[in-house]
């Protein structure tokens, strides 16, 4: 039988890997290994959930899933997508949502509470008229708070 030659192993020093942060960037921290590597840490998705304007709602998936929630008709798109903003804006602020599945769940709910439309009017004109008059709200709400005392 031959010998098998076996070639020696080389010692491999562990080290221990701490992060350190480095504050003095405005936005996000810059994580500082200290092996001299520098890497950006991963940022949260989160849903550009205000992206429904004049010109690109059309290509907007999210879009489409409102306008297939409200029942509504491609002829229909130009007319419903301020409405539609609107709405998205104000359940967005007052419930501090981020995912586009937050949003269509807190619509759901917003319908539930107001009262129902017309016979032969869209659903998403009720629900506009709120959303609309509670941004309004929020809007007069924040300006008075600037006259107010401080306590």
């Amino acid at each position: 039988m031959a010998e098998e030659k076996t070639e020696p192993v080389e010692k491999v020093e562990e080290k221990v890997v701490e992060p350190k942060v480095n504050e003095t960037q405005s936005t996000q921290p810059t994580i500082i290994i200290n092996t001299g590597e520098q890497k950006q840490p991963e940022q949260e998705v989160v849903e550009d959930l205000f992206r429904i304007t004049e010109d690109s709602y059309i290509m907007d998936p999210f879009f489409h899933e409102i306008t297939d929630y409200f029942n509504l008709e491609r002829g229909e798109y130009n007319e419903a997508a301020p409405a539609l903003k609107e709405i998205i804006e104000y359940v967005t602020k007052a419930n501090h949502l981020k995912t586009g599945d937050e949003v269509m769940l807190a619509i759901s709910k917003l319908e539930r509470i107001v009262q129902p439309t017309l016979p032969g009017e869209k659903r998403y004109k009720n629900v506009y008229r709120w959303a609309s008059l509670a941004n309004e709200k929020y809007r007069i709400q924040r300006k008075m708070k600037v006259y107010e005392k401080e306590k």
